[in-house]
């Protein structure tokens, strides 16, 4: 009996390495003239790349759906909307690894950014999940938007699109300058609002 327990609490067998194991390993046992921190944070952009690139598809198919100009189908927008969030965990999870990595401060600084922005990406995902599953509701209770609502929605997507696609292009050349516009972005957000209040 306890050697059973022992093989249950101690296995013999090793655990099969997760994907991240897999790139953790192949980053920490490079060699490249930059170092393993700089290889791992230039990865990770490339992944918070793809995550924000599908949040953006969401988002736009979700207000167009919502504005009428294309017809409601849910499978694509879910199904993207379960990539970003394993792109979420994933990343988390390299990026966990990736702070057991000698780093500088610079580069322990960018890791946590990079955190904060991925949970920013998934909430993106998760509002434009909402905005899909509202539209549903109304077309299946037959409710429609005012034109005064969909000229507000209109500009919120327009806003929302140029910003993300900033972002997606920002470059280190351009960062500041993006920053300093996202404020506006917000502004606009906030003004359009107050707007059709």
């Amino acid at each position: 009996l306890l050697a059973k327990a022992a093989t249950l609490i101690l296995p013999d067998k090793a655990q099969e390495k997760t994907d991240e194991d897999k790139w953790f390993e192949e980053i920490a046992s490079s060699q490249h003239v930059l170092g393993s921190s700089v290889v791992a944070i230039n990865s990770l952009k490339e992944d918070v790349h793809s995550m924000l690139k599908l949040a953006m598809e969401n988002l736009e198919e979700s207000f167009d759906v919502m504005i009428g100009s294309r017809e409601i189908y849910l499978p694509e927008i879910e199904e993207r909307e379960e990539k970003i969030d394993l792109y979420n965990a994933k990343i988390s999870r390299k990026i966990s690894k990736a702070l057991s990595l000698e780093h500088s401060a610079e580069s322990t600084n960018t890791l946590n950014h990079l955190f904060l922005i991925i949970g920013n990406i998934e909430r993106v995902g998760d509002h434009a999940m909402n905005l899909a599953g509202y539209a549903a509701v109304m077309k299946s209770k037959g409710l429609h938007f005012s034109e005064t609502a969909l000229d507000e929605i209109s500009q919120m997507k327009k806003i929302c699109l140029e910003s993300l696609q900033e972002l997606f292009d920002t470059t280190p050349k351009n960062r500041l300058q993006v920053l300093g516009e996202t404020t506006v972005w917000e502004q606009q957000i906030d003004d359009t609002t107050a707007l059709y209040r």
